[in-house]
Formats: C-alpha cells, sequence, structure tokens
C-alpha cells in the first residue's frame, strides 16, 4: 500500500508535469485518440467489475475516505469544482441535469448501490403501498420542508429569528413591519387532498390576525399552484385568503428587499 505522503509526491510531479501547457496539449491529443467507444465500453465495464469485487470496493472506499478526509483533499476537491462550475457549458449541463427526475433518481440508486451494494429499502414503494411510508407521510402533514437553496431569515431580534423561503417573504414581513400590522408566519395548514400537486396539505405564507386573513405570496402562479388554490377555496369557502403576485408587490412591498 502506497503511504499518503508518496501518493502527495506522485500527485505534486504530475501537477507540475500538467501545468505545461504544451505538454498538455499533447496529451489531450494522445488521450483523445486512446479513448474510443470501445475502450471507454471497456473501462466503464472493468470499473463495475471492481466495484462489484467486496474485497476492491472496500479498498477503494477506504481510499476515497483518506483522501476526502484530509485538508488538502478536501481543498483540491473543493479547487475542481469551482473551476468545473465556472464553465458556463458545465453549469448549464449541470442545472439541467440537477432538474432531471430520472437523472437524480439514478445517481441516488447508483450511490447507494456502491456504498451498500443493494438498492435502498424504499426502492419502488409509495406512501400509497408500504405502511412505513405512510406512517412517515401522515407525521410530515402540515410540516413543510426545509429548502435551504432558497433559505431567507427575517432579521428581526433573536426571539422572533424566523427562517422563510424567499426574499419576497422577508419584505413583506417586513412591509407589514413597517405599516403596524401582527403577523405570523406559516401558522396553520389545510387539508386539500390529492391533486396534481405534491402532497394533501396546503400552508398560506402569513396569517393577519387582527384582519382574519391569509395571505399568500407568488411570483409566477403554476399550473399546480392554481389548482391547488382552487382547491382551497371549494373546500373552505368562509375563510379569506389573499393572492399576491408580482405584479401586486413591485410598487411597495419590494422596496424591503435590500434590507431582506
Amino acid at each position: 500500500m502506497i503511504s499518503l505522503e508518496t501518493r502527495n509526491r506522485i500527485s505534486q510531479t504530475l501537477k507540475e508535469t500538467w501545468s505545461d501547457p504544451v505538454f498538455y496539449a499533447y496529451m489531450l491529443g494522445v488521450r483523445k485518440a486512446q479513448v474510443t467507444p470501445k475502450e471507454r465500453k471497456r473501462l466503464k465495464k472493468e470499473l463495475l467489475k471492481n466495484w462489484d469485487d467486496p474485497k476492491m470496493r472496500k479498498k477503494l472506499v477506504r481510499h476515497l475516505q483518506e483522501i476526502s478526509q484530509s485538508k488538502e483533499g478536501r481543498k483540491n476537491n473543493s479547487d475542481r469544482m469551482k473551476k468545473l462550475w465556472s464553465d458556463s457549458d458545465y453549469r448549464a449541463k449541470q442545472i439541467k441535469a440537477i432538474h432531471n427526475k430520472k437523472w437524480r433518481r439514478e445517481v441516488s440508486e447508483a450511490n447507494t448501490r456502491n456504498k451498500t451494494g443493494k438498492l435502498p429499502w424504499n426502492f419502488g414503494y409509495t406512501k400509497d403501498t408500504h405502511p412505513g411510508l405512510m406512517k412517515l407521510s401522515n407525521t410530515n402533514k402540515g410540516h413543510l420542508p426545509k429548502f435551504n437553496l432558497f433559505k431567507r431569515w427575517y432579521p428581526s431580534d433573536d426571539e422572533r429569528r424566523i427562517e422563510m423561503r424567499s426574499s419576497w417573504e422577508v419584505s413583506f414581513a417586513l412591509w407589514l413591519d413597517a405599516g403596524g400590522i401582527d403577523w405570523e408566519y406559516e401558522s396553520q395548514y389545510f387539508h386539500v387532498g390529492r391533486g396534481i400537486w405534491k402532497g394533501e396539505t396546503y400552508t398560506p405564507d402569513f396569517y393577519l390576525p387582527a384582519q382574519k386573513v391569509y395571505v399568500e405570496l407568488k411570483g409566477r402562479l403554476s399550473e399546480e399552484n392554481a389548482a391547488k388554490m382552487k382547491r382551497f377555496h371549494k373546500l373552505y369557502p368562509d375563510i379569506q385568503l389573499w393572492m399576491f403576485e408580482y405584479k401586486h408587490l413591485k410598487d411597495n412591498v419590494l422596496q424591503f428587499r435590500k434590507a431582506a
């Protein structure tokens, strides 16, 4: 087994060699000529064969863990990903792939299979076909997931530091504060059943206690959201729900967006 120090020395030598633009251009030509479709197929088959071997998988996993856990390894990975994502073509390709549900599912299954040698326990099941998933679904009713990608904090004192889902919602909360209007954030959910939307419940963004009005903010009203709103009004005709879109918010509310 090659020591970490030896691997680092070899890695440094290779980096210096590949940093030469003449050598880099030459090797790209060589690699392109060598890696034919037939050769790529052979390499893929060999890689899958190695991962199917328990001893080899354990060895490869240990090797990857050593690299990922070292400070230098983490920095190299970070620098490599920053360089890749700075390429506009790569970024566009990855964003398109991320929004492809089939691709995400295949990646998840491949990762699980590589780590454990088998598919996830819930592969192929839904909450309608598996009692455990149904129980989990019932437990999570009314609790919206946290979307860290769009997380925004309502900037108030520590006693009321609220995590919101968009800068629009924070702007609206600040606008209500400026007008002296009391509000509650995602304080109540309503059962709306199944439809083309996700889930079975609906949680309005805000509730104004003094006015007894619920408020929903939508930058864009999708077909799924419109259908859910229609179902809500049909099931709860006595509840007031106001929905504001961009055209309603742009003149007054969004002036608070910089503070958000």
